[in-house]
């Protein structure tokens, strides 16, 4: 999971007060959410991450899909999904120096989701971020609104925003990641990746024994 890029995506100088609008467009992250924002969202691929971004009257309105895999220890913890919820916040604070102003367990789509909100300092301005996050099929979909403005929980112009942001085929999405089924296929395929280059190195040896074996012979 790359938070670095998902933290500078949101992170945004905001000098705009919030003001309450409606959101026509819809951006479908991945295949797994959507979200509606005020406007076309600007397009960033970086690292493989697709970044949809829209400034509108000041506020920043982001939409990302990134990966949700953690470390192979992480497999075999009982509350997966609740780890990589906290891992990921963590990551946003520590590389922003901040702290959580609210932090909810909540269901979207009826499934287990989190949101957040942190304070930080960019360019000299404090920057309020709102993230609503959740984890579905090895991915993490996340949505945020970046402003100026400490706003409450409960503020219309957030509820209007955090309502467009829906999980798709709910039938298909998972969840159960720490079913054990799910870890030992996860645990077959990290074996399975490190066991590429151990492969490719035997190939390597038993090549040049053999052209050793041949030239030898041939004299």
């Amino acid at each position: 999971m790359n938070i670095k890029i998902i933290v500078l995506t949101v992170v945004v100088g905001c000098i705009a007060t919030v003001t309450f609008a409606q959101y026509p467009y819809k951006q479908r992250l991945g295949g797994i959410a959507r979200v509606m924002l005020p406007d076309s969202p600007a397009l960033e691929r970086v690292s493989g991450v697709n970044v949809y971004m829209v400034n509108h009257n000041g506020v920043t309105y982001t939409g990302v899909i990134a990966d949700a895999e953690g470390g192979l220890l992480d497999l075999f913890k009982n509350d997966n999904v609740d780890s990589v919820y906290n891992n990921y916040i963590k990551g946003a604070l520590k590389r922003t120096n901040s702290k959580t102003f609210y932090k909810n367990k909540i269901k979207i789509s009826g499934l287990d989701a989190v949101e957040f909100g942190y304070k930080a300092h960019y360019n000299g301005y404090d920057t309020y971020v709102y993230q609503r996050v959740v984890c579905l099929n090895d991915s993490l979909a996340i949505c945020s609104l970046s402003c100026s403005n400490l706003l409450p929980v409960t503020d219309k112009n957030l509820k209007v925003f955090f309502d467009g942001f829906k999980v798709l085929n709910t039938w298909h999405a998972r969840q159960d990641i720490s079913s054990l089924e799910y870890k030992w296929g996860k645990v077959t395929h990290y074996l399975m990746f490190l066991c590429i280059p151990i492969l490719i190195g035997l190939g390597i040896v038993f090549l040049i024994r053999r052209i050793v074996y041949e030239k030898t012979m041939n004299k």
